[in-house]
């Protein structure tokens, strides 16, 4: 994920093509981004082999959230971002590229502290 724009704020993501999520993000019209806490080392291990674990439910154990506008996040997420898909861009290679307008953005309390 990287800023790709302040005004509107804009960020862009890029999937591997195949991966698990394409179909499902290629669909919607929004998605939730988070960033999460360092003692989630196993979720983060299924993330990064999530196309090794097709057909298992990677979030299977972990506590979720829904975000004002429906979407799940892992509770323990330091930070969460809803985004709304304004453009998919197919770059006929072997990623595809999104760009999300963010509708809202959400910092735990305990990192807002330390601010």
């Amino acid at each position: 994920m990287q800023q790709a724009s302040s005004t509107p704020p804009l960020v862009r993501i890029s999937t591997r093509c195949g991966e698990v999520i394409d179909p499902i993000l290629r669909d919607a019209r929004t998605f939730s981004l988070m960033a999460l806490a360092p003692t989630e080392r196993v979720l983060q291990r299924r993330l990064q082999e999530s196309n090794t674990l097709r057909g298992m439910d990677i979030f299977d154990g972990v506590l979720m959230e829904r975000t004002a506008a429906g979407l799940p996040v892992v509770a323990s997420s330091l930070v969460s971002m809803e985004c709304e898909i304004v453009r998919h861009i197919d770059l006929e290679a072997d990623h595809q590229l999104y760009v999300g307008r963010v509708l809202s953005c959400r910092l735990r309390e305990m990192m807002q502290a330390a601010c």
